[in-house]
């Protein structure tokens, strides 16, 4: 039900529902879609987390050393990666191109990326591989530290935590993140099946109000008069 659902929305249902779900959180405006707005990126998965040290890209050779050499599942992953306030790049058309083959859904980095062009080709149309960064910077670090996975990081303007195996949800607005563990960790399994599904319907209502507002619009009718 996710994958139908805009990342507005999401943070709107939140908002609405708080305090029940104080651990919908966005990644913030510094962190953006490599690619064009108007391909309509999209990004659902969850998160498999990375440290990099500073400089460094090593910690995402040894995320892809796991994922390949320890029988994990990369299908509906994203790899999510702090690089601790790194500037120069970690990641390019290489890795793109190769978490793509492997089936993994994206990259969300917290620092710069480079090799723009390489990296907006790989996939095409329906398969594209969507990529987000705070930038780019065409001078790479160095790859012989080989950082933390499956760890707590810090992402985003606001410095927020995911955590491994968290809901990553991306479109042209941005990265919402829903902290799955943190607020269901003590909570029986049909409790949190429950309020996923109120979050849910609610940012499906907000859709579907929206919806109607447009079209109320598109024939002529002012916005202040469909509020």
């Amino acid at each position: 039900r996710l994958s139908g659902i805009s990342t507005s929305s999401l943070s709107d249902a939140a908002r609405n529902l708080q305090p029940e779900w104080p651990a919908v959180q966005t990644l913030g405006a510094g962190i953006n879609p490599l690619h064009k707005v108007d391909m309509g990126t999209h990004l659902m998965g969850f998160a498999f987390t990375v440290k990099c040290a500073e400089n460094n890209y090593g910690g995402l050779v040894h995320a892809l050393q796991h994922i390949t050499k320890d029988s994990v599942d990369p299908q509906n992953l994203v790899i999510c990666v702090d690089t601790c306030g790194s500037p120069k790049a970690v990641a390019g058309s290489l890795l793109s191109t190769e978490f793509h083959r492997l089936g993994i859904n994206g990259l969300v980095v917290d620092g710069n990326i480079r090799d723009v062009a390489g990296v907006r080709r790989v996939g095409d149309g329906a398969t594209s591989f969507p990529v987000y960064s705070r930038g780019v910077n065409p001078t790479a670090g160095t790859g012989d530290q080989p950082g933390q996975i499956q760890v707590p990081i810090t992402m985003g303007d606001e410095k927020i935590t995911i955590n491994n195996g968290d809901v990553i949800l991306g479109d042209d607005d941005g990265i919402v993140v829903v902290n799955l563990v943190q607020r269901t960790e003590c909570l029986r399994e049909y409790e949190q099946i429950s309020l996923l599904s109120s979050l849910l319907d609610e940012a499906k209502r907000i859709e579907n109000r929206d919806d109607a507002i447009l079209e109320q619009i598109s024939k002529g009718k002012a916005l202040l008069d469909c509020l």
